[in-house]
């Protein structure tokens, strides 16, 4: 199964076109790891994503309830 990451790809992005990016990520059939510094970024796909939050020495997984 193909993999993708993708460094920061919302950070510019308004909410429409996030959304349209998230849609066809989700079709792809394809593993995908995004980063990003604002986690409210990505709250349209907490529901269905792992979120994790990654400081030195430690990573864990994230609440839903925070997004």
């Amino acid at each position: 199964t193909p993999l993708l990451l993708l460094d920061e790809v919302v950070a510019h992005l308004d909410p429409g076109r996030r959304a349209a990016l998230f849609d066809e990520l989700t079709g792809l059939g394809a593993q995908v790891w995004m980063t990003g510094a604002d986690p409210v970024a990505f709250a349209a796909i907490a529901p269905t994503a792992c979120l994790l939050s990654v400081s030195p020495g430690h990573v864990e997984r994230c609440a839903r309830e925070h997004f």
